[in-house]
């Protein structure tokens, strides 16, 4: 939660346009962090899953010395009662030590001596389901510690991105607009007709019309890769700063509603018969009829997404299972 595809970032840049100064190496580093990130969230699944059988495993040891709590009882009074030689548990000062020395079973002449070593096979098993756990949470928290520390990385790289693009794109509006003028005055000086060419923008390719992250982002294709709780990924997490507008990547119908696991949700069915699910919003956006290309939403980590702000994003073909969103969106997102 290795990786086969590169980051995709919603701004492309023409083979022709000229490259602002530290932009490869921008996005170089946001598709390192994204891999990272990804990486990072496959080992917590793993710890998570492991966790909890670690907590699965002391629970049953517990309940089963609760169980032979009564046995181990009534053989304690039974060796106190019998012990002449005051070699009882109780001079210990405490039951488990007492059996830990053997005079336990030395004593309890008569006395349920198969409870007795029971429990003390028991009483080691729990120590070190303990020291399982304990250790199985420490690493778990330290690579939550870890992932977290990435996403605030990624942020920030994602911050400086924009502003590299920005920075470009601004450029190339006052280039064109140089170009514009110089040729509007080589027009008028020829004395040519200034007609204007009718230009249209094509549509990306794929299923989508739009791409539904409407800002700087990245993402990779983790589909059916490891969840919390043994589930599978299915969808693409397009990774971007809290706040980023969500757009409706085909026109259609869109409500809003939350859930336990993914929080604020989008539920889009679309016009071309297929539904389409994003979830971890921070604040909604339109509802009801929109085209696609409307703002529906924001970028958050609502849900259990807690501190990773990305939209999680699902295309079910006919209303039916979802498939690998990640082609259809590389095509969109550039």
């Amino acid at each position: 939660m290795g990786f086969l595809f590169a980051t995709a970032l919603i701004v492309a840049v023409p083979a022709s346009a000229q490259r602002t100064e530290g932009l490869d190496e921008a996005r170089a580093r946001v598709e390192r962090l994204s891999q990272e990130i990804a990486d990072a969230e496959t080992e917590l699944s793993k710890l998570e899953l492991r966790a909890l059988g670690a907590e699965t495993e002391l629970e049953r040891l517990e309940t089963e010395a609760e169980g032979l709590a009564t046995s181990v009882t009534n053989a304690a009074i039974l060796d106190f009662t019998r012990s002449g030689s005051g070699r009882s548990i109780f001079s210990s000062g405490d039951l488990t030590d007492g059996i830990r020395a053997g005079t336990l079973t030395d004593a309890a002449i008569g006395a349920d001596t198969d409870a007795l070593e029971t429990y003390a096979v028991l009483f080691e098993d729990l120590e070190l389901a303990r020291i399982e756990l304990a250790e199985s949470k420490a690493a778990h928290d330290e690579f939550w510690a870890e992932l977290l520390e990435k996403r605030e990385e990624l942020g920030a790289e994602l911050a400086r991105l924009e502003a590299i693009e920005a920075e470009r794109l601004a450029e190339e509006r006052r280039r064109a607009a140089a170009e514009a003028a110089a040729a509007a005055a080589a027009s008028r000086s020829s004395g040519g007709g200034g007609g204007s060419a009718n230009a249209t923008a094509a549509a990306p390719g794929g299923l989508l019309t739009y791409c539904p992250v409407a800002g700087t982002h990245s993402f990779i294709d983790s589909w059916g890769y490891p969840r919390s709780g043994g589930r599978r990924h299915k969808g693409v997490d397009i990774m971007a700063n809290t706040g980023v507008p969500i757009v409706a990547p085909v026109s259609g119908t869109v409500s809003h509603r939350s859930n336990r696991v993914g929080g604020r949700s989008f539920h889009l069915n679309g016009d071309d018969g297929n539904y389409y699910y994003g979830t971890h919003l921070s604040a909604y956006g339109n509802s009801g009829r929109v085209n696609a290309g409307d703002l529906i939403g924001y970028v958050g980590d609502d849900g259990n997404a807690a501190g990773i702000p990305h939209l999680h994003f699902e295309i079910h073909p006919g209303g039916g299972a979802a498939v690998n969103p990640y082609p259809a969106t590389r095509a969109a997102c550039g």
